[in-house]
């Protein structure tokens, strides 16, 4: 076979080491680095077959070290082989593995190497335990320390990812007497599995062995470990915890103070709050947007609203923009708790600021002045939702009549649907009818005759309405029939 041939199903193979092996086509022949190992010359390159039978663990070996030979290469082609072990006269060993595992991590593919290595410290059931395999790395003087604390720290993931928790201790403790770099990052990701496991004991035995190791610890590990004891409800002993290691020199940011102030008022624990944000105060550390919310939310829901007012206004004045959804948190608490002039306070705070009332502010106030009979007051702010370019919708109008009609203020109430009704607006027929019902019972019986003339002429129109689309469907179907008629006729 030319060597044309050879370097065309090379360019076939390349496009396909990035699929997992199970899903290629065996080889049909070798790529050219691998076939040079088999004859130098590569005047013929031998068939995939003849390739197995002749492969011994020096040449295999010899492949996966071969600089010409891409980790990517190697890599299927060492899956290859594993595949077609039975037409192969040996089983490949632990150097040659851990040989390939750090050629992959060199150029970075670490789904690959992790994969591999899986399968000989998980998939194979124990058959090569950690001081075996630390020992087996130990021997190998070709690799350098930056390649050992690679190989060492994606060890440590995927026992943790597959729930060997002793190993990975193994694993970390051996690092750290042996002095290889330990990663911090790969710390964290074990201890959210581990948090993911609810196994709160090993997490903080874990973070210990962290700090006494030297690692500098960042605040996410710090994160971690305070959500995991937030979520169990120990909030005494997750503030203890973060002031302990304060002392330590580590200091929580403002997500891990958010964690535990979102934590203490999901539970209603105001004596830990009030400490929690003391030991902020202590730290110097600011709000964040996030805090404030958290603080407004659960003041909010726990009852606590000039507490929740204070860290509106407190948000506002610092500078973290005017969110009206937490303005009509607190306003529409405040009303339902029947606190209506309080909430009108509010109102005015917010105009002071120039927060900007949406349609959700006005409907709350309007519809709390109402159910307290200050139709006057009501009305105030209706002219100030128009001046502001907020259109009356059918609710808030309903809720305008209705009002009117409960304090004995039927004929103003029918005033505002006619002069509504005349401005153009869609007037609720059935609003009208009942409205006109209460004016017969007041003895208002001119007042409900205009209401029923305009729902009369309501009514009218829309029947109007009905009949000219129901004209402009005949004409539709005249013309249709009219077209076809004469091209008929047409000789």
């Amino acid at each position: 076979m030319s060597i044309r041939s050879c370097l065309k199903n090379l360019n076939t193979v390349k496009k396909r080491t990035r699929l997992p092996l199970l899903h290629q086509e065996p080889y049909r022949e070798l790529p050219l680095s691998i076939a040079k190992t088999f004859d130098p010359f590569y005047s013929s390159p031998p068939s995939p077959a003849a390739a197995l039978s002749d492969l011994s663990p020096s040449k295999l070996l010899q492949i996966l070290t071969d600089p010409a030979v891409k980790p990517s290469e190697g890599y299927q082609f060492f899956n290859w082989v594993l595949e077609n072990q039975s037409s192969v006269s040996f089983i490949p060993d632990l150097q040659a593995h851990l040989t390939l595992v750090c050629r992959l991590l060199k150029v970075r593919r670490f789904p690959e190497a992790e994969t591999l290595l899986k399968s000989l410290i998980i998939d194979q059931k124990g058959r090569y335990p950690f001081p075996l395999l630390a020992s087996t790395v130990e021997n190998c003087s070709s690799l350098k320390p930056r390649a050992v604390a690679k190989l060492f720290n994606v060890m440590l993931n995927v026992y943790s990812e597959n729930e060997k928790f002793e190993q990975v201790l193994e694993v970390f403790d051996y690092m750290r007497r042996n002095g290889v770099e330990i990663d911090e990052r790969t710390c964290t990701l074990h201890l959210v599995v581990l948090k993911k496991n609810q196994e709160m004991k090993l997490v903080l035995k874990f973070f210990h062995r962290m700090i006494k190791s030297g690692i500098e610890i960042s605040p996410y590990s710090l994160a971690v470990v305070v959500g995991g004891l937030c979520e169990n409800g120990e909030m005494r002993r997750c503030r203890e915890f973060v002031e302990e290691m304060i002392g330590f020199g580590i200091k929580p940011n403002i997500v891990t103070f958010n964690i535990m102030l979102n934590a203490c008022l999901k539970r209603w624990n105001f004596a830990q709050l009030e400490l929690i944000l003391a030991l902020m105060k202590n730290q110097e550390t600011s709000c964040d947007e996030r805090t404030y919310k958290i603080l407004i939310d659960g003041y909010v829901s726990s009852g606590k609203l000039e507490e929740a007012e204070m860290m509106v206004l407190e948000m506002h004045d610092k500078g973290f923009g005017g969110d009206i959804h937490l303005w009509n948190l607190v306003l529409t608490r405040y009303c339902r708790q029947g606190l209506v002039d309080t909430a009108a306070l509010l109102f005015d705070k917010m105009y002071l600021r120039d927060v900007t009332p949406n349609a959700n502010t006005y409907c709350t106030l309007i519809n709390a002045l109402c159910g307290e009979e200050k139709i006057d007051a009501a009305m105030v702010y209706v002219s100030k939702m128009v001046k502001d370019g907020i259109e009356l919708d059918q609710v808030m109008l309903n809720t305008l009549t209705d009002g009117l009609c409960r304090i004995g203020m039927a004929n103003e109430a029918c005033d505002l649907l006619v002069g509504m009704q005349e401005s153009g607006f869609a007037v609720d027929v059935n609003i009208c009818g009942e409205m006109a019902r209460q004016l017969c019972l007041l003895g208002q019986f001119d007042k409900a005759k205009v209401l029923v003339d305009m729902v009369s002429r309501i009514e009218t129109g829309e029947r109007s309405v009905d009949r000219d689309d129901d004209d402009d469907d005949d004409e539709e179907e005249e013309g249709v029939g009219g077209g076809e008629i004469e091209n008929v006729s047409e000789p």
